[in-house]
């Protein structure tokens, strides 16, 4: 069967044409609202290019600088910032980015000096760095090599209701960041006024959806999904190809939204039930979600920070759910122009799009995909 939107039915096949015809249509969606855009050419820095949030970036912006989403004089270079530039994951991003002009630098994430060199030239920066236990140091690290190296838009991908008491250490790394980028606004604006040219945005962001697929956390197996919260707790979810277009969108048009403001990322309310049945629908098997595993519900905090903090995450949505104050309707308003094109991806649509097979076969060319798309929170 076939859709009016492709984006809800395609395959591992057909993904690049794709994305090529849909960015094709949602610039004549757009043609009338080009206020509030930036024009010329802005060179962003991604930060961890190689990672799931960093390459959806790329393939993001490689999309608007193909269709001229946001007008013909509004176009993007990319500066990927990577460990070892000559991995063949960096250098993928080159090949799989035709219309950018992409520049591949490699880093040091601990050294200011490193990183101020790479991110010379650069106009903007996607912040987003590793869940690890002195994440808000190196992002403090970074942000300041940022601006001493002249980047003047700051994106970063935060985390949503990271200011509320929660005691979850990956949470509390986001806020201190957050308050990192408020102080460098509040220094910015008492040396040149409130009319700095200093911006930052927070693109707070949930659970992505992505960590349902194989080699990810959460991942159905023999007719199991094991989540550490309880199956029927809701969690606010969204796809990372629509937290890039997001972030993406606030590049181009860094006039929309007031200076220091963000965006809750969320696209629905999800329980791990919820994932079994999209996923069991899509792969026409029976899928239950449990909870656990026992050991880790026991013993996690003795596993190092990463599984301390998962666990202390979990332990909150287990108790109190992760949807208060938290509005889904905001990216639906962010990104009202586009969404009749290309609508938002319900975990229905994702489950679609990467379980759905109809023999085998496909299930073999998916799971080289997967491989690609393992992210973490």
């Amino acid at each position: 069967s076939t859709s009016i939107y492709p984006y809800l039915l395609f395959t591992s096949d057909n993904i690049e044409a794709y994305r090529s015809t849909l960015a094709y249509l949602i610039i004549h969606q757009l043609n009338s609202t080009r206020n509030k855009m930036t024009t010329g050419v802005t060179t962003v820095a991604v930060c961890c290019a190689t990672g799931n949030q960093g390459k959806e970036m790329i393939q993001r912006f490689n999309e608007i600088n193909e269709a001229q989403i946001y007008g013909a004089h509004n176009s993007f270079h990319i500066k990927a910032l990577t460990r070892n530039a000559s991995s063949n994951a960096a250098i993928s991003l080159v090949s799989n980015a035709p219309n950018t002009n992409l520049t591949l630098a490699e880093v040091d994430y601990l050294s200011h000096e490193s990183l101020k060199l790479a991110l010379e030239g650069a106009d903007a920066l996607y912040l987003n760095y590793a869940m690890v236990e002195n994440e808000s140091e190196v992002e403090k690290t970074i942000i300041d090599a940022a601006l001493d190296a002249g980047v003047k838009h700051i994106v970063f991908a935060s985390h949503i209701n990271c200011e509320k008491d929660h005691d979850v250490p990956h949470w509390e790394s986001s806020r201190k960041t957050n308050e990192y980028l408020q102080e460098c606004l509040i220094k910015a604006q008492a040396k040149q006024g409130d009319d700095t040219d200093f911006r930052f945005h927070l693109v707070r962001l949930g659970a992505f959806n992505e960590n349902v697929l194989p080699g990810s956390y959460f991942p159905p197996k023999g007719g199991k999904m094991t989540f550490p919260w309880r199956s029927d707790a809701r969690m606010a979810t969204a796809s990372l190809r629509d937290v890039a277009r997001v972030a993406c969108k606030i590049f181009a048009q860094p006039l929309k939204l007031e200076n220091c403001a963000s965006i809750n990322v969320a696209t629905e309310f999800v329980t791990p039930n919820d994932w079994a049945a999209a996923i069991s629908k899509a792969n026409n098997e029976n899928i239950t979600a449990v909870q656990g595993p026992w050991i880790f519900l026991t013993f996690g905090h003795y596993f190092g920070w990463e599984a301390s903090s998962i666990l202390t995450m979990s332990e909150y949505v287990d108790k109190h759910e992760f949807i208060r104050d938290i509005d889904p309707t905001e990216v639906l308003t962010f990104l009202q122009e586009e969404i009749d094109i290309e609508p938002l991806e319900t975990v229905k649509a994702f489950a679609q799009r990467h379980f759905f097979s109809s023999d085998d076969e496909d299930k073999e060319v998916k799971a080289s995909v997967w491989k690609k798309l393992m992210v973490c929170f």
